[in-house]
């Protein structure tokens, strides 16, 4: 598997989002994201295809106080 990792060029953008989430949110289950992602009601009421507006300050206050520290 790493050496289709390594050579799959167009795999390496979802190695690296992997990399981030670990880095973020440590030990959390995918099903534990998914439902912190939904608690955000932009995000929850947005229909498959839809743009999402802006969110980016309603997750880093999210973050915040879930984690105790900024993005």
């Amino acid at each position: 598997m790493k050496k289709n990792l390594e050579e799959i060029n167009e795999l390496g953008w979802y190695v690296k989002r992997c990399e981030l989430i670990k880095k973020y949110f440590g030990d959390y289950s995918g099903t534990s994201l998914k439902a912190l992602q939904y608690q955000i009601d932009e995000y929850k009421n947005t229909s498959y295809k839809e743009y999402i507006n802006d969110i980016q300050d309603i997750v880093k206050k999210k973050y915040y106080d879930e984690f105790g520290e900024n993005l």
